[in-house]
């Protein structure tokens, strides 16, 4: 894992840690990348999938686009990769149930990156 990912990956680990959410902006300017960049997206999936493979829940549900409050189509695109998440399933109920088990996995964890 990169600096920049390990950086943004503290962010998202705190956020989760007080229960709260971030937007795709504010990870962007974290990350010093666009926001729309393709860069920010693969940065955002090799966190989940760092997590995925540490047997975690998917860290990047804490991040939400301003206009909807929720994630953005790759996270449900990635979660149903990796087997979090179903096609057709609802998607809001899905990142609500992902959400919280990030806040529960963070409340009181270390976050080193291992």
């Amino acid at each position: 894992m990169d600096s920049k990912t390990r950086t943004v990956r503290e962010k998202l680990v705190e956020v989760a840690k007080h229960k709260e959410t971030i937007s795709y902006s504010d990870v962007a300017r974290i990350a010093d990348l666009h926001r729309h960049s393709i860069a920010l997206f693969r940065l955002l999936d090799d966190i989940n999938k760092h997590e995925h493979a540490a047997g975690r829940p998917l860290l990047t549900a804490v991040v939400i686009s301003k206009e909807n409050s929720m994630p953005g189509p790759g996270f449900f695109k990635l979660a149903t990769r990796l087997g979090h998440h179903r096609d057709g399933d609802d998607d809001r109920l899905y990142w609500m149930w992902e959400r919280d088990r990030v806040y529960a996995e963070w409340a009181n964890a270390d976050p080193s990156p291992v």
